[in-house]
């Protein structure tokens, strides 16, 4: 008799992603000829950090006057408005928390958390991948 235990099959090894595979915080793709503009747009909200709304306003302007050219611009233009939106709306709780102090924290990691995540936004859209921001409020 035989001993189902000990002619156990090998497991297979897990299989590999593929090299085309889209980044996970992805949604999409941006076509070759809407890539700078889409770049454009991301790091547009940098401003922000020397002009005060900057980072609304010019990503808003970008948006309303490409959207009805490209459907890429259409959707980042909104993904980014919506992001600087809702960091505008998290930076007013930040400076409430201000007056218990663990406000100056909360606005800090704000601060980094925006540069960062648009940096990493326009590298996307560089490659051709729509970025989805993470702790977006979805206004429009």
């Amino acid at each position: 008799m035989s001993d189902d235990a000990s002619q156990t099959v090998p497991e297979s090894p897990p299989p590999r992603p593929q090299a085309d595979a889209p980044p996970p915080d992805t949604v999409g793709t941006i076509g070759e000829k809407d890539r700078p503009l889409a770049v454009m747009t991301h790091l547009s909200a940098l401003v922000g950090y020397l002009i005060p709304l900057a980072n609304l306003i010019i990503p808003l302007v970008i948006w309303l006057v490409k959207r009805n050219d490209s459907p890429d611009i259409d959707a980042v233009g909104r993904e980014v408005v919506n992001f600087n939106l809702s960091m505008l709306l998290y930076a007013f709780f930040g400076f409430l928390l201000t007056f218990v102090l663990v406000g100056f924290l909360v606005l800090f990691g704000l601060w980094l958390f925006g540069i960062v995540v648009t940096i990493i936004a326009a590298l996307r859209a560089n490659d051709g991948w729509r970025y989805r921001y993470p702790l977006t409020i979805r206004f429009f």
